[in-house]
């Protein structure tokens, strides 16, 4: 559980707290909370996904792979592995512990910056195994350690920043990223100017990277980009573009393998 505060600077911050005290399963728990710096709005969609760290950190349970079994029973869970914590996206946990009666007690204890925006914080980070994944403007993947806030790896897409020049412009809701999605040891990005990658969850060294759009050639202007977080199951990677707001383009899914990149 954690609090989201309204911001103007165009920079994210996550804000943990955990207190030791006896809880009613005899472990050592520690009660988190965590902020987001949003422009110019708080984000609801970012709610809930911290409070799961407690209980993994908390008892020492080690996280099993995350694969479609994992995916399918994510609601009833104590971390938050898929956008939105289940299939149905409902955000809602079954965990009790972190309640109306204590969740004033909540306060920040370390924060970490993921730099400049260019646009609004959209992205619901995900939580396994006591690290923190988001995504932020342009593309750009951390990975945090969630019990110290600190850094574990960076990476840049070095998405196609000409997108927002007048007269270029494609993008019809600003920079954003909704988050990413996790699978098999990988991470698995949308990068806004069309590309769909993955990244070695333990090192954010880059896999693969393959085109969801088709792609565009030296001069051309697309209205395509990709915004939402991708979806995987049964070892294939989903993603559905943006852009059919501008004639001729429209919007489609497309399917890759996670493995290997390739369009199914």
């Amino acid at each position: 559980m954690y609090a989201v505060e309204n911001m103007t600077s165009q920079r994210m911050r996550l804000l943990l707290r955990w207190n030791s005290r006896k809880t009613d399963r005899g472990a050592s728990s520690f009660w988190l909370g965590s902020a987001v710096r949003a422009a110019p709005f708080a984000l609801v969609g970012f709610l809930g996904t911290v409070l799961f760290t407690w209980t993994t950190l908390a008892v020492g349970q080690q996280v099993k792979k995350i694969d479609d079994k994992v995916l399918k029973s994510a609601g009833n869970g104590t971390e938050w592995t898929i956008n939105g914590m289940d299939w149905g996206e409902q955000r809602y946990s079954t965990m009790t512990q972190i309640n109306p009666a204590n969740v004033g007690k909540l306060a920040p204890a370390w924060s970490y910056e993921l730099g400049p925006g260019g646009g609004n914080q959209q992205a619901t980070p995900l939580y396994s195994n006591g690290i923190v994944y988001t995504v932020t403007n342009w593309s750009i993947v951390a990975a945090i350690d969630a019990k110290t806030g600190k850094e574990i790896w960076r990476y840049d897409p070095k998405a196609d920043r000409s997108m927002t020049q007048a007269g270029n412009s494609r993008l019809c809701c600003g920079v954003n990223s909704r988050g990413v999605a996790l699978y098999e040891g990988k991470v698995l990005v949308p990068v806004i100017d069309g590309r769909i990658q993955a990244l070695d969850a333990a090192t954010g060294n880059l896999l693969w990277s393959s085109w969801a759009i088709p792609e565009p050639k030296g001069g051309e202007i697309s209205s395509y980009s990709l915004t939402m977080a991708p979806r995987v199951a049964k070892g294939k990677v989903f993603i559905g573009n943006a852009g059919a707001e501008f004639p001729p383009f429209r919007g489609y899914i497309a399917a890759f393998d996670v493995g290997t990149g390739k369009e199914l």
